[in-house]
């Protein structure tokens, strides 16, 4: 594409994964092939390390994905939480996670444990931004994944969370490692798809706070 069009060629975006270290190592080689084939490639590179923010309001990001899910999204939000609160649903929701193939969203499938609330709309709900749903779910001796819908029926599905992320120095290597590569150019854009969970407006900010430190 790029050769025949004779313009630059991006995509957006490309990141690190600790789980697979050779992923965005693979990419840069096929930067370098383009080249070699007379094209121009760069990559996009968010400059933090980035925790994706769930929502079951709008579904972002990627919650629809779950096999099973999408037909809950499509309900009016009041109709979503009658749906939510129905124990053979939230059933089909399980088998719809352990359906997943990992190699996607593998932390919706497996963490919900780890998932920590970063906003609410509600007073109650509000006082328990920070925790996770595994530490709430054992002093209620409730699963973590039935707390998650059951907060977000309290909350009317506005509560966001995101998976506690411990970025380690292996990570911040492998950020660095990225990020000094001169295929690659810090930041992002989806032209505002997602501004209900992320904003590209602090990722400066980010970048010396956290990458460079």
């Amino acid at each position: 594409m790029s050769r025949l069009a004779d313009e630059p060629f991006n995509w957006n975006t490309l990141g690190v994964n600790q789980s697979n270290p050779a992923f965005h190592r693979r990419q840069l080689e096929a930067l370098g092939h383009i080249a070699a084939q007379g094209g121009w490639a760069m990559a996009l590179a968010r400059p933090y390390d980035k925790g994706t923010r769930y929502c079951f309001l709008t579904g972002a990001l990627g919650l629809p994905a779950v096999p099973g899910w999408e037909p809950y999204f499509r309900l009016a939000p009041a109709e979503r939480m009658r749906t939510f609160a129905d124990p053979a649903v939230r059933e089909k929701m399980r088998a719809g996670l352990l359906s997943m193939n990992t190699s996607g969203m593998r932390v919706v499938r497996t963490n919900w444990n780890g998932m920590q609330i970063v906003s609410a709309g509600s007073p109650a709900v509000q006082r328990l931004v920070g925790r996770t749903f595994g530490e709430i779910g054992a002093e209620r001796g409730r699963d973590p994944f039935d707390v998650a819908l059951d907060l977000a029926i309290e909350d009317g599905l506005r509560m966001c969370f995101t998976p506690v992320r411990k970025a380690d120095d292996e990570l911040w290597r492998m950020h660095a490692e990225l990020w000094r590569d001169p295929r690659v150019v810090l930041g992002a854009s989806d032209a505002g798809a997602h501004l209900d969970v992320q904003c590209g407006a602090a990722y400066t900010t980010n970048f010396l706070a956290q990458g460079v430190r």
